[in-house]
């Protein structure tokens, strides 16, 4: 482990190691999605991430991730994780899940997005912007 590496998602769920981190590089504040939620739909970042997001006090938050493919696990893991005030946002990974943002299969997500005042955070670049905004 050097200083300039942040650490694992899966292996390191302590604020200490992610203080030590963020003092390194100056960050006041780190808005986060761990890699493990974009390959397996089942995996919250709540469930791993929320004490280490407490006990920073306010500098680390965590997105909560949706993936089109298994719509009835994500929507599962918003509805726990959205009234969490440790989690800031959905995470949407068009490019790796393989699917438009402006594909109906976001549907749901952009409708739950709306009703809380949650922003997505990733827009494939060849997306109809447009639709996805008028949901």
């Amino acid at each position: 482990d050097t200083p300039a590496r942040f650490p694992s998602p899966g292996s390191a769920a302590k604020w200490e190691l992610w203080q030590d981190k963020l003092d390194f590089f100056g960050l006041t504040h780190f808005f986060f999605t761990p890699s493990e939620t974009n390959i397996n739909a089942s995996v919250s970042p709540g469930y791993f991430f929320r004490p280490c997001c407490e006990d920073s006090k306010g500098r680390m938050f965590f997105f909560e991730g949706f993936d089109p493919r298994f719509p009835e696990k994500c929507l599962e893991n918003l509805e726990k994780s959205l009234p969490d005030p440790c989690c800031i946002g959905i995470k949407i990974h068009p490019a790796g899940h393989k699917t438009d943002a402006d594909s109906p299969l976001y549907d749901a997500v952009f409708k739950i997005a709306a009703k809380t005042i949650t922003p997505g955070v990733s827009i494939e670049p060849r997306a109809d912007i447009s639709r996805c905004l008028s949901r």
